[in-house]
């Protein structure tokens, strides 16, 4: 990795406590690769919709997952009444079903509706069809919504890359950019550890990372926002020891 004659005195920051000793280090400057800022995102639960299209015979059987209910013209205890209209039926379908793992049941016209219980837990349903002979009966199932997790606003506009997190170098674009834990299979990416807190949510920023040194191992974890496994990181690009508190 080259210098890039970015000029930062670690004496400037603070002999901070993610080091033991600052006069063992060895620092690079880089510029820290932009990181947009993350707005918080509402929780969405999942909606899938299930179309009586065409109204069933008696005797056609739909299955739902692992479930199957058949069709009837006369009330049957665990049949599934065929009503005047797809509406009924849909209607009819529902109080059959009652529950389904994952999901709140309701309808709308000839629809049965499953929501989400919980956002992003509980995949589309399957449907498969079996008809008697001379039936048009036929039945969909869609996505209405897709199920999102609710994320906090945990990279407002000034967000600041922690002293301590972990830094990765890219090769193919000479970026540097902060650690994710699947970025810590690629061992050999790994540049340094930041050593100031850095605000690159406008644009990239300008800052220094340290190459070599021993570094407090819990203080490194929590700049870089999770567990690392390794504590002696060396490569072409690094010669690091992470160690426990004394």
């Amino acid at each position: 990795m080259k210098k890039l004659g970015l000029t930062v005195d670690p004496n400037t920051v603070g002999d901070g406590d993610i080091f033991y000793n600052i006069k063992e280090t060895k620092q690079i400057d880089i510029v820290l690769e932009h990181i947009p800022a993350h707005p918080a995102t509402a929780e969405v639960m999942g909606v899938y919709t299930l179309t009586i299209v065409e109204q069933p015979s008696a005797g056609d059987k739909l299955t739902i997952n692992d479930r199957t209910f058949e069709f009837v013209s006369n009330v049957t205890a665990g049949k599934v009444l065929i009503g005047a209209t797809t509406t009924e039926t849909a209607s009819a379908l529902k109080t059959a079903i009652d529950t389904i793992p994952f999901f709140n049941l309701t309808t709308s016209t000839n629809t049965v509706i499953f929501t989400q219980k919980e956002a992003e837990v509980g995949d589309i349903p399957t449907i498969a069809i079996e008809k008697v002979e001379n039936s048009v009966f036929d039945a969909t199932i869609e996505t209405t919504a897709v199920g999102v997790v609710a994320l906090a606003n945990d990279r407002p506009a000034g967000y600041l890359a922690k002293k301590g997190a972990l830094i990765m170098y890219r090769y193919h674009d000479n970026k540097y950019f902060l650690a994710t834990p699947g970025d810590l299979e690629y061992y050999k990416d790994i540049a340094g550890i930041l050593g100031m807190d850095t605000d690159s949510t406008v644009a990239d920023a300008k800052t220094f990372i340290f190459v070599e040194g021993q570094f407090v191992k819990s203080k490194v974890e929590e700049a870089t926002g999770f567990a690392i496994k390794n504590t002696v990181i060396f490569n072409n690009n690094c010669n690091i020891i992470l160690k426990e508190e004394i």
